[in-house]
């Protein structure tokens, strides 16, 4: 990859997805445009649940559930498997 190419596929974290909603419209702009620019975005099935919950305590149920939606349809979702060390595994 070449300086100032932008990366092909590119996966979005929590607080990138809030930026994006933000209630500053120069920052939601410029975070949207990114988005726009990217041709495969992803996110985690973690992200989708953390945009969920944070916007049910800070705005609504149905802006909540909107959201969900708009991410679902518009990213591609990543399925996270935790893995724990072995220690942390076995009862003690």
């Amino acid at each position: 990859m070449k300086l100032g190419e932008k990366m092909p596929d590119t996966i979005h974290d929590t607080r990138f997805l809030l930026a994006a909603y933000a209630k500053e419209p120069n920052l939601a702009h410029r975070i949207q445009s990114e988005l726009r620019a990217r041709k495969r975005r992803f996110v985690s099935a973690i992200t989708i649940h953390e945009i969920y919950r944070i916007t049910l305590e800070e705005e609504s149920r149905e802006v909540a559930k909107i959201r969900k939606r708009a991410i679902e349809r518009d990213f591609g979702i990543i399925a996270q498997i935790l893995t724990l060390p072995q220690n942390q595994l076995e009862s003690r």
